[in-house]
């Protein structure tokens, strides 16, 4: 089964629930009241940063959907364009 890639994969959220002991953390944008459940990271390095982050701050993952039926997502790291001079 493919991983699904929502429409906008450059929204800004803001935690609602901090990562707990199961490695899971809840996010919501804060433009529509979209909320999304992130259970599973690319690498270890951003599942760390974003461990760090307290309820209300804000983060731009990347977001995978992990299933079909549920909400719940991968976090990976957004990617980057670079600009020509």
């Amino acid at each position: 089964m493919a991983l699904q890639t929502p429409p906008d994969t450059a929204k800004t959220y803001r935690v609602v629930a901090a990562m707990n002991t199961h490695d899971a953390m809840t996010l919501v944008d804060p433009q529509t009241n979209e909320t999304v459940h992130i259970v599973g990271y690319e690498e270890t390095g951003l599942k760390r940063e974003l461990a760090a982050l307290s309820v209300g701050e804000t983060t731009t993952p990347q977001l995978e959907r992990a299933g079909v039926r549920a909400n719940v997502w991968y976090a990976r790291r957004p990617e980057t364009t670079t600009l020509a001079a």
